[in-house]
């Protein structure tokens, strides 16, 4: 194939002009080829890709890793790494064990007041079984907000499984946190924690509805 003398582009043998730059050809400027090394290297301008080349875009492959760089990855904070399914259903069981003993305490010291206790326990309607819940719920509220929100940030059954509560930054979760993570609670209770633990598989973080909610993460103590 004939060479270009003024852009140095390859040209067909039977071209009068070059496509390139419009250079008239002549006969002894078409056979003025380069040789050697240079002869293997397309010049300037040329769209024909270097013999034996599988990729006509150098800058592809370092694009290609660093847009594959840009995809973010989620990451514990420093010095943390986020609890696994076992570890903190095994704190739950634990916990929902100590609150249902607080439903019993309360339900027996409102049966004391009001009336209701049987051998085996307590027995309330209308008004005081309201009382009953409503002071139940609240207590079982507080156990978990404040526990969680203490300089350990574990309730105890997370004391007992090692893992605690943090904020997403890995700072201490503060109250008004864990007050949102557990008002959210009996949403991810539903299918007794099914869905919880649906969303805590799926979550980079490893985060319950509430946890995403409140911002906050559960790691090994």
């Amino acid at each position: 194939m004939p060479y270009c003398p003024d852009c140095r582009a390859y040209v067909s043998s039977r071209d009068r002009f070059c496509s390139s730059c419009g250079a008239t050809l002549t006969e002894e400027a078409a056979e003025d080829r380069p040789s050697g090394p240079a002869a293997a290297v397309p010049p300037a301008g040329s769209s024909v890709p270097t013999a034996g080349a599988s990729n006509p875009d150098p800058g592809y492959e370092t694009s290609s890793a660093t847009l594959r760089a840009d995809i973010p990855e989620a990451r514990a904070p420093a010095g943390m790494t986020y609890a696994g399914l076992a570890s903190r259903g095994f704190a739950q069981i634990i916990d929902m064990i100590i609150v249902f003993v607080l439903y019993w305490f309360l339900g027996i010291a409102i049966a004391v007041q009001v009336g209701g206790r049987t051998p085996g326990g307590f027995e309330l309607e209308g008004d005081p079984a309201l009382w009953l819940f409503g002071l139940w719920i609240f207590g079982a509220l507080l156990y978990y907000a404040v526990l969680e929100s203490s300089w350990k940030g574990q309730t105890v059954g997370k004391m007992i499984a090692r893992i605690k509560v943090a904020s997403e930054t890995g700072a201490r979760c503060s109250f008004s946190q864990a007050l949102i993570r557990n008002l959210v609670r009996p949403i991810d209770f539903i299918f007794f924690y099914g869905l919880g633990a649906f969303f805590i598989l799926i979550s980079p973080m490893r985060q319950r509805l509430g946890d995403r909610a409140a911002k906050t993460i559960v790691v090994q103590a």
